[in-house]
C-alpha cells in the first residue's frame, strides 16, 4: 500500500500567508473617488495601513483624457485630501495644497490653485507627472497644452513660472511668489459663457418677492408631510428586518446611526416608541457583530442608554475636532465655517484662547469675498456664537452683511419654489434647505422679515421635492426659471436633526454659564433652564412623560445630595437597568442619568 506524506507544515503557512494577504487586500487596499466638475479624484490606500500612516498611496486627477499623479514618493509627498469649498484639496507635507475646484462655465472646466504654501522665496517648485489619452495639438497663444478627443480640443492653461515638459511628461508647478491659477477647459467655450453671463446681470441679482413666499402654516405641513415620508422609510419601507438593516439612498443595504436617530425622535413623537427601541436595539447589536471592528459613536444612547460607551467615543471625537480647529484657526481658513457646531465644541472642549482666536476671525470675514457655502458657514457660526458666547452689534451687523450681501442674491426663484444657486447654476440641496433653516433663525436676530420669508420658501421648496420615502436629488441644475436636472440622492436622516421639527433629538448644550468652563449637558431632552450658585445646581428638562431619557453631565463637580422627582436619589452603578437613577465618575467629573418623567418638565437638584 502506498501511503501519502502529511502536509508540510510549510505549506500551510504559505497558503494561510496567501489567504490572510487576500483578506487584507479586500478589507485594507481600498480606493476612493470624487467629482469635480467635470472630473474626478481617485485613489486608493495603503496595503497595509495598519502599519503606515493613513495617507493615500496615490491619488490621480483625470478630465478629457488628461491625469495629473499625485503620489506619496513626490516632493512635497501626497498626505491626503480634504474637502474643500466646492471642491477638493490635494494636500501635501507641510500643509501644502493643492485646490482643485468646478469652473463656471458649461464645459466642465477645473481650476487648480496652492493654498496654505509659505509663499517664501525658497519654496521648491511642485512637480506632478501628466498624461494625456488624446493626440496632442500646438497650444494656441495662452496654452501651456493642447490635445484632441472625441472632435474636441481641450487646453491646460498655466500660470508664469510653471513649465510643461512633455517628453518627460511632468508639469512644473510654483509654490513661491504670487497667487496664481492653472485651468483645464474646452476650446471655446469659457468666453462664450462669459459672454452670455454678462449680458443678464440683473435677473440673476433680483432678490425673491417676500410676498410669494409660504406662510407659516405651508412650512407646518410640509415638515409633517416630510416627516410622514421619512418615518415610512424608516420604520417600513427602507427596513430589511431579516438583515436588520436598511435601504441607503443609494440603493445598497447599510446601517448608519443617523437613521436611529431620526426612527427614534420620530417614535417618540408618534408613540411608537416602545416598538422601535427594541427594533434599533436589534439593528445597533447585528452591526456590532457584522463589523466588530467599527467604530460606533452611539449617538443613539441617548434614547436607549449606554451613555458610557457614547462619552468615551466623544471625548475621543471631540480631542480629534478641537486639533483640527486650532490648524484651520493658524492659517486662517474658512473651511473653518464648514464645521457643525463648532462653537459648541471650543465653549466645552477647548481652552479659552481658542474661543477667542475663533471671535477675531469671524471679525475678519468679508462675505461678499466667500462662495456660499462658506457664506451660510458664517451665518450659521454667527448664530451659534451670538447664543453661547456673546452678541454685540459688530457681530449682528457682519451676520446681516452675509445674509443681505451673499445669501439672499443667490435666492433664485423656479416655477417649483426658491432654491440657492450654490454653484453656477447648480443647487446643492442640502445646503440650500440649511441655509432656509439658518435664515429662520437669524430673521428675528437681525429684524428681517425678509430674511424669514426666505428661509420658509427654502425649507418648503427643498422638502417637498421628496419622494414617498423622504428620499431627495441631492443636487438640482437650475436654468430657465426652472428645475433643469436632478442627480444624486439625499437621505431623510442626514438632514433631520437640523429640521424645525420640535422633536427631541441629541444635542450637547454647554453649561459654562451656568456651572463653569468645561460644563456641558448631552441629552435627547430639552433643557428647560439651568442654574448654578455655591450651593448648587437646578435643572429643569421637558421631555414626554413616561418616555425615559438618558443623559450625561460633564464638569459636575463632587456634590453632596442628588434630589429626582423631588426626594433625594442614591446613586447606583446599575441605574440604567431602573426607570430612574445615576451613577458619577468622579475622576471625570461626568454624571450619568436615566430619567422617566412624571410630568412635562422634571427638574434635578445638585447640592455641593
Amino acid at each position: 500500500m502506498h501511503n501519502s506524506p502529511g502536509r508540510s507544515p510549510f505549506l500551510t503557512f504559505v497558503y494561510g500567508g496567501i489567504v490572510l494577504l487576500l483578506v487584507l487586500l479586500a478589507l485594507f487596499a481600498r480606493g476612493f473617488s470624487r467629482d469635480i466638475g467635470d472630473g474626478r479624484v481617485a485613489g486608493r490606500y495603503s496595503l497595509f495601513p495598519l502599519f503606515q500612516s493613513h495617507a493615500p498611496e496615490e491619488l490621480t486627477l483625470t478630465w478629457n483624457g488628461f491625469a495629473l499623479h499625485f503620489s506619496r514618493s513626490m516632493t512635497p509627498g501626497l498626505k491626503g485630501y480634504e474637502p474643500a469649498q466646492a471642491g477638493t484639496d490635494v494636500v501635501f507635507d507641510g500643509d501644502v495644497r493643492l485646490r482643485l475646484s468646478p469652473g463656471a462655465d458649461t464645459g466642465g472646466s477645473i481650476t487648480f490653485s496652492p493654498v496654505g504654501s509659505s509663499g517664501g522665496a525658497a519654496s521648491p517648485p511642485l512637480i506632478v507627472p501628466f498624461t494625456v489619452a488624446g493626440v496632442l495639438q500646438d497650444p494656441p497663444a495662452g496654452a501651456a497644452l493642447a490635445w484632441k478627443r472625441a472632435g474636441r480640443t481641450y487646453l491646460l492653461t498655466l500660470p508664469q513660472g510653471a513649465r510643461t515638459d512633455v517628453a518627460a511628461g511632468t508639469l512644473t508647478l510654483p509654490l513661491a511668489g504670487p497667487a496664481w491659477s492653472g485651468v483645464l477647459r474646452v476650446d471655446g467655450v469659457a468666453a462664450a459663457t462669459q459672454a452670455a453671463s454678462t449680458r443678464a446681470p440683473a435677473r440673476s441679482n433680483r432678490l425673491p418677492d417676500e410676498t410669494s413666499m409660504p406662510s407659516e402654516d405651508r412650512l407646518q405641513a410640509t415638515l409633517a408631510r416630510y416627516a410622514d415620508a421619512a418615518y415610512q422609510g424608516w420604520s417600513m419601507s427602507r427596513y430589511l428586518a431579516a438583515d436588520a438593516r436598511w435601504q441607503l439612498a443609494d440603493g445598497t443595504l447599510g446601517f448608519s446611526e443617523d437613521i436611529g436617530i431620526g426612527l427614534l425622535a420620530e417614535s417618540i413623537a408618534r408613540g411608537t416608541w416602545q416598538r422601535m427601541i427594541p427594533l434599533w436595539s436589534t439593528a445597533v447589536a447585528q452591526q456590532q457583530r457584522r463589523a466588530p471592528q467599527a467604530a460606533l459613536s452611539f449617538t443613539t444612547s441617548a434614547y436607549m442608554g449606554g451613555t458610557r460607551d457614547f462619552a468615551k467615543a466623544f471625548q475621543e471625537r471631540t480631542a480629534q475636532q478641537v486639533v483640527q480647529v486650532r490648524a484651520l484657526l493658524e492659517r486662517s481658513d474658512d473651511h473653518l465655517l464648514l464645521l457643525r457646531g463648532v462653537v459648541t465644541l471650543l465653549a466645552d472642549h477647548a481652552s479659552p484662547d481658542l474661543l477667542q482666536k475663533t471671535g477675531a476671525f469671524l471679525a475678519g470675514r468679508t462675505p461678499s469675498s466667500m462662495d456660499i457655502p462658506a457664506a451660510a458657514g458664517l451665518v450659521g457660526v454667527l448664530l451659534d456664537y451670538s447664543r453661547v458666547v456673546r452678541s454685540d452689534d459688530a457681530l449682528v451687523r457682519l451676520l446681516k452683511d452675509a445674509i443681505e450681501r451673499r445669501i439672499l442674491p443667490a435666492v433664485r426663484t423656479t416655477s417649483a419654489g426658491v432654491f440657492l444657486d450654490t454653484d453656477s447654476g447648480r443647487s446643492d440641496l442640502q445646503t440650500s434647505i440649511r441655509c432656509g433653516v439658518l435664515l429662520l433663525r437669524a430673521g428675528t436676530v437681525v429684524g428681517s422679515s425678509l430674511a424669514t420669508a426666505v428661509g420658509r420658501g427654502l425649507v418648503t421648496s427643498g422638502l417637498s421635492l421628496a419622494d414617498e420615502k423622504g428620499i431627495l436629488p441631492a443636487t438640482l441644475g437650475l436654468a430657465g426659471g426652472r428645475i433643469s436636472s436632478r442627480d444624486g440622492f439625499l437621505a431623510p436622516e442626514s438632514i433631520y436633526p437640523m429640521l424645525p421639527l420640535g422633536r427631541f433629538v441629541p444635542l450637547e448644550t454647554s453649561l459654562a454659564g451656568q456651572l463653569g468652563p468645561g460644563s456641558w449637558v448631552w441629552t435627547s431632552a430639552r433643557l428647560a433652564s439651568a442654574t448654578g450658585s455655591s450651593l448648587g445646581a437646578a435643572l429643569v428638562f421637558s421631555y414626554p412623560p413616561g418616555v425615559p431619557y438618558h443623559l450625561v453631565l460633564q464638569g459636575i463637580r463632587p456634590f453632596a445630595q442628588l434630589k429626582l422627582h423631588g426626594i433625594p436619589w442614591h446613586a447606583d452603578p446599575t441605574y440604567f437597568k431602573y426607570s430612574n437613577g445615576w451613577a458619577y465618575d468622579a475622576g471625570s467629573q461626568t454624571l450619568f442619568m436615566k430619567v422617566t418623567g412624571k410630568t412635562d418638565t422634571e427638574e434635578i437638584d445638585i447640592a455641593w
